[in-house]
């Protein structure tokens, strides 16, 4: 697909790429996924496991013992990390940091906020898909992005940033209509993924929905993405705003002394 973005125009593209929107499955996972902010360590668990086996396939981290990805933003009380849960079990992962003091992860690549939006402005991290969820991507991302725009205008976010990798530019730009920074995103290559390179994309929260009107609102129900926001239950359904810092810090140390009891006892039995 991004073979497309080079050799058609960019409205011919947008076009074919909308009509191959496929929302039926989608809007079936709606009622059977459970999409929230965690509670438990052992759903912080879960989703950081997710995002370290996704991440290593792809070359983004080192190996870990404790089979565990994480960064020093979400252990701050203004992140809020959000699971994908079926059948009681958790799937897929993303984060919500918000910028409440503390610089967003892009403003280390390189990304100067403007001043006004300085106080109310997200990035979102750390998405990841369960490996056997992945060939049904769209299934459970769609649900999940519904949760992701109401829990941010929730807690009064307007503009929403995302580093993502160049393979789905055409995804953000055509289908989520999120703005492409260029200007920034020749320059990012991520600390937080081994240096790997990184796409800026923006979203403004406050206009999203009214760009998804004009484009998709006269689409088929199955390729309708405005009409599957405003009637999913995500699209008005309240969550806790407490951050989820001090949970995954709990997670993560206890995975740490976890690893170093098993090598102590390793050495022990060795000597």
């Amino acid at each position: 697909m991004r073979t497309m973005s080079y050799i058609l125009p960019k409205s011919m593209r947008s076009t074919i790429v909308r009509n191959k929107i496929e929302l039926t499955k989608a809007q079936e996972n709606i009622e059977k996924l459970d999409i929230k902010v965690a509670t438990t360590t052992d759903e912080v668990s879960q989703a950081l496991n997710i995002v370290y086996e996704e991440y290593y396939k792809l070359g983004f981290t080192d190996y870990s013992r404790t089979g565990l990805y994480w960064t020093d933003h979400i252990l701050k009380e203004n992140s809020h990390l959000h699971v994908i849960k079926y059948q009681n079990k958790v799937i897929g992962t993303f984060t919500v940091i918000v910028r409440n003091g503390e610089k967003l992860p892009v403003e280390e690549n390189g990304l100067k906020i403007p001043e006004k939006y300085i106080n109310n402005c997200a990035e979102i991290s750390l998405l990841a898909i369960h490996k056997k969820w992945r060939g049904k991507t769209g299934e459970i991302l769609f649900p999940a992005l519904v949760k992701l725009y109401n829990f941010c205008k929730q807690v009064n976010v307007e503009d929403l940033y995302i580093v993502f990798n160049p393979k789905h530019e055409i995804f953000y730009e055509d289908i989520l209509l999120f703005d492409i920074l260029k200007d920034y995103s020749s320059k990012i290559y991520c600390k937080q993924v081994n240096g790997a390179k990184g796409v800026l994309g923006h979203l403004n929260l406050y206009n999203a929905l009214s760009k998804y009107k004009e484009i998709y609102e006269k689409k088929e129900q199955e390729r309708n993405l405005y009409q599957f926001f405003v009637l999913s239950k995500y699209y008005t359904q309240k969550d806790i705003e407490v951050g989820t810092g001090k949970i995954v810090l709990r997670v993560i140390n206890q995975a740490i002394s976890k690893d170093l009891l098993s090598r102590n006892l390793y050495y022990e039995t060795a000597a």
